[in-house]
């Protein structure tokens, strides 16, 4: 196990622990048994360790919950260090606890957090109150059953300033579940009024279902201020911590005198809690003291915290009975100690006058009565303060009394310690239990062996090791090591399966289709990082079943495409007549799993098929799924190309093509003469430029005939210019459209206005 060398180092001490136990049965009718030790260690720290989780195969009677309990303890070597267990009230536990022998407290150690919701439960019990929270469920249901009505119950919180919370429902098996119902119900008062009120969300009918009245909603805040104490004082008992055990009888005074204490403003329904949970309070805990009352260990407990030493929360009548049975365990302390002064540890002298004296300041500290009077006489410390780093500060100066002081502090208030065991941390208070199966404990164990999944591991490439680890997990889940093996393997073949199948579905073209998990994936996502990290190399196996395939080149691309040319099938046809007989050998599933790396599904499709087909269509087959595979990675390689643009027009342009447009946004503010001069002298100066380079082309290029080139920088033609001088150039189309570009560039700009 995860804490087995914690454990075992705490073997060898001799200080006692406690323990608690729980069992729970599964939804298959599977039931398990776990326990867990509890102690304080030498730096005054509460310590907690899971012992066994296993399952039970014999009825739940007491003689054999006993015997379960009793061999969890000799395997750990703590069966004579075992002084309390903590269970919770089934009557089959209580009585295996009091079978069992060298326990020495075994009254009144029920789990306080477990008695307290049975007062609680009964105190509701009441027609009024069983009726308004009937009518809250109906409500929390209707929200919890239609997302409409749930949205637009978040749009109602969103607009009058509320956070965005759901509603939470009661459940009879989860601690403070109804207190958690009706408060969220209450803070949203508002947005639920309006939802039930709008008749375009809910019909008239289903309004007056779920109607509550005002004298409901001020009963529901009555139940509120009610239940909120006791919620709070079950959140304390299960912290681990600290020490709880001493705090629980202070506690429940102060919740009886200060929360539940009797009001003339009472109605009906307080004054019946009140009275039933101070009923059920007195007589579960027992804290009303009588002649035959018996000193338990949760008022040693409070004796030994220097907060409650007092005893203040005690009657009169107790109060002296408890300090005589405290002093009395000092005593006996001392007579099995002997002589503590050999076991403490040697004192050292740190100045000049305790030198001088020598032992004869400490000389009264291994007087148990001189330790107890002097306990008694210590000033209460304050509710808030830490017991055990007070503890802390003062083991040499009580050296007696701080050995009780660790055995019945280190006594948890609950068993939810246990109990966590079966869901995650904290689902005890806050949230359902888990269904829990036989492989589920067998994850949980090879997630403690590291070596087992991780191929990164120092402890990964011994054999002999990996081999060891599956013989404790087979022997603590009592089968064998190869079979706890071969269960992984196939656990672990499903989660990658499960995985595999999830990929496919993504990456399809097709409809949308929830599907449910696989029911262990979400436990075995701890190996998800070293599945992906492994490379695929040669063989298709479990490593290589979430490879992707290989990029694939345009040129191996057309080389498949080019092989399924009827040409080229007509050749393969021919000659894979003659060899129908090699066929048969190569296409073996062995041959095909240790030759080819192809996609699972693939394989699968072709297994499929080989069962209709000759082997020289399996062939084609195969190949056509391999191109076609090929040719589709080949249009997403090009649909990525072409998705890689220029982020806008300006990424294309050289310096040439940004100065133009420099020049364009002052060229639009001028007038339009102006615009088409300048555009007429660029025009002119850029056609020339042309003009010279295509002369000195045409003048490095011989003529095949005697016609040479003439001078395109010459002034117009005669006529045209004559023209011009005389100023007729006439505006007939006719006559424009025989004139030349060249000759309309060359045109002065005179003319041209």
């Amino acid at each position: 196990m995860r804490n087995q060398a914690n454990i075992k180092c705490c073997k060898n001490m001799n200080f006692k622990r406690s323990c608690t136990t729980d069992c729970w049965s599964s939804i298959a009718q599977e039931t398990y048994i776990t326990v867990t030790a509890h102690f304080i260690d030498d730096q005054w720290c509460p310590k907690s360790y899971t012992l066994t989780t296993h399952k039970l195969d014999d009825r739940h009677t007491a003689s054999n919950l006993s015997n379960q309990l009793e061999i969890t303890f000799n395997k750990w070597d703590i069966g004579q260090k075992i002084m309390s267990v903590v269970t919770d009230n089934a009557k089959n536990v209580l009585n295996a606890v009091n079978l069992l022998d060298n326990i020495t407290e075994k009254s009144d150690l029920t789990c306080a957090a477990h008695s307290l919701q049975l007062a609680v439960n009964n105190a509701l019990k009441y027609d009024k109150i069983e009726n308004l929270i009937q009518v809250c469920s109906k409500i929390v249901c209707h929200f919890k059953h239609s997302n409409l009505a749930s949205q637009y119950l978040k749009d109602k919180q969103e607009q009058l300033g509320l956070p965005t919370e759901s509603l939470i429902q009661s459940c009879k098996t989860r601690w403070n579940s109804i207190f958690m119902m009706l408060d969220r119900l209450y803070k949203n008062r508002c947005p639920i009024s309006n939802v039930l009120a709008d008749r375009s969300m809910t019909t008239a009918a289903m309004a007056h279902k779920f109607e509550v009245t005002e004298h409901q909603w001020t009963d529901v805040e009555t139940l509120i201020k009610l239940l909120k104490p006791l919620q709070i004082m079950t959140t304390v008992f299960c912290g681990e911590k600290y020490c709880s055990s001493s705090m629980v009888r202070p506690l429940l005074n102060a919740v009886i005198q200060k929360h539940l204490k009797h009001d003339i403003s009472d109605d009906e329904i307080s004054e019946h809690f009140k009275t039933t949970v101070i009923r059920e309070l007195s007589d579960r805990f027992k804290l009303l003291w009588c002649p035959s009352s018996v000193v338990t260990a949760r008022q040693i407990a409070s004796f030994l915290d220097p907060r409650f030493k007092d005893l203040e929360h005690e009657p009169v009548e107790a109060r002296e009975e408890i300090r005589t049975r405290v002093k009395n365990l000092i005593n006996e302390v001392a007579e099995i100690s002997c002589d503590v002064q050999i076991e403490s540890p040697v004192t050292k002298h740190h100045g000049a006058l305790e030198f001088l004296f020598g032992d004869e300041v400490n000389s009264n500290t291994s007087d148990s009565d001189v330790q107890y009077q002097n306990y008694l006489v210590e000033p209460q410390l304050k509710f808030d303060f830490d017991a055990l780093e007070w503890w802390k500060t003062r083991a040499s100066k009580y050296p007696l009394i701080v050995e009780l002081a660790k055995k019945y502090l280190g006594i948890p208030a609950t068993s939810v310690s246990s109990e966590r065991c079966f869901s995650t941390a904290g689902n005890i208070v806050t949230a359902k239990r888990s269904c829990l199966a036989p492989e589920t404990l067998l994850i949980e164990k090879v997630r403690d062996h590291e070596a087992l999944y991780n191929h990164g591991s120092r402890d990964y490439p011994d054999q002999q090791q990996r081999q060891t680890a599956w013989e404790e997990i087979g022997k603590e889940l009592k089968i064998s090591g190869n079979l706890a093996k071969q269960r992984w393997e196939n656990l672990r073949r499903s989660f990658c399966n499960a995985r595999n199948r999830r990929r496919d579905e993504s990456k399809s073209g097709s409809a949308y289709k929830k599907k449910s998990s696989w029911k262990f994936e979400q436990q075995m996502s701890f190996i998800i990082p070293f599945l992906e990290s492994r490379k695929t190399q040669g063989n298709l196996n479990e490593s290589n079943l979430f490879a992707e395939p290989e990029n694939l080149s345009e040129e191996s691309e057309a080389e498949d495409l080019a092989s399924f040319s009827p040409l080229n099938r007509e050749n393969e046809q021919d000659s894979q007549a003659d060899q129908t007989s090699d066929f048969h050998s190569a296409f073996k599933e062995s041959d095909i799993l240790e030759k080819r790396n192809e996609p699972v599904e693939t394989l699968k499709r072709f297994k499929k098929q080989k069962q209709h087909t000759t082997p020289a269509g399996q062939l084609v087959e195969l190949i056509k799924e391999s191109s076609a595979l090929r040719k589709r990675q080949h249009e997403e390689k090009k649909t990525h190309q072409a998705a890689i643009k220029p982020d806008s027009v300006l990424d294309t342009l050289d310096d040439t093509d940004l100065f133009f447009l420099s020049m364009s946004r002052m060229m639009k503010q001028l007038p339009k003469v102006e615009q088409s001069q300048i555009k007429l002298q660029l025009s002119n100066s850029v056609l020339s430029a042309e003009i010279r380079c295509n002369q000195q082309s045409f003048s490095s290029t011989p003529y095949p005939c005697s016609i040479q080139p003439q001078s395109f920088a010459s002034s117009p033609s005669p006529a045209l210019s004559q023209e011009y001088s005389s100023g007729e150039y006439s505006t007939n189309p006719e006559t424009n459209n025989r004139m030349t570009v060249l000759e309309m560039v060359s045109l002065p700009q005179s003319q041209y206005q």
